[in-house]
């Protein structure tokens, strides 16, 4: 495996926020996973916004390294349990949505990025990307978002903002970080991912 795929702690990671944290190198491999808008009911927004409010009082910023991994573990493994159980419209479960999303995809994958896996499940996605061609994947993906969310809404006869605003994005810490990845979308391939 090229280890200048994985995250260079030695270079800058190029840190956005907004309400998570998103790093960014050039041509290192990015896990991504973003869901439709409506793929986790009010009630359990509203829950997790109250206990991430709570948290986020009793650990103000800047974060060390263990709260923001306390945080991701927290919060992002209980988004991905809810996510699991098929809240929502779930657009993606038609297969024409789901076959329109991956032809897309794929076009995006000969131009701006090297697409190493994927899992379309009903209500998200999970891409494990690489950024090619000069590409800013963060463009690059709001580009695609827009586009998708455009034709779907016209496929599935709707209108407004289809996809969450933010999704989750992490760059592939290292070997050991890149095969977890893999099982963890092979299980949801086992769950009925395509």
């Amino acid at each position: 495996m090229d280890l200048s795929l994985f995250l260079d702690r030695d270079e800058d990671t190029n840190e956005f926020y907004r309400k998570i944290p998103h790093w960014h190198q050039p041509d290192k491999l990015q896990f991504v996973t973003f869901r439709l808008g409506d793929s986790l009911p009010q009630p359990i927004l509203r829950e997790l916004k109250e206990q991430k409010q709570r948290w986020m009082e009793d650990n103000p910023e800047p974060w060390t390294p263990d709260q923001m991994r306390e945080y991701h573990n927290h919060f992002t493994q209980k988004v991905d349990r809810w996510l699991d159980q098929g809240y929502g419209a779930c657009y993606l479960g038609r297969k024409e949505v789901a076959n329109y999303f991956v032809t897309k995809m794929l076009e995006f994958h000969s131009r701006e990025w090297c697409v190493w896996a994927y899992v379309v499940m009903p209500n998200h996605v999970h891409l494990l990307l690489q950024a090619i061609n000069g590409e800013n994947l963060r463009a690059s993906l709001g580009r695609f978002l827009n586009i998708t969310s455009h034709e779907i809404n016209k496929m599935v006869e709707r209108k407004g903002t289809l996809w969450q605003r933010e999704p989750f994005d992490r760059i592939v810490r290292n070997e050991g970080h890149y095969i977890n990845v893999l099982r963890y979308m092979g299980k949801n391939v086992d769950q009925g991912g395509v």
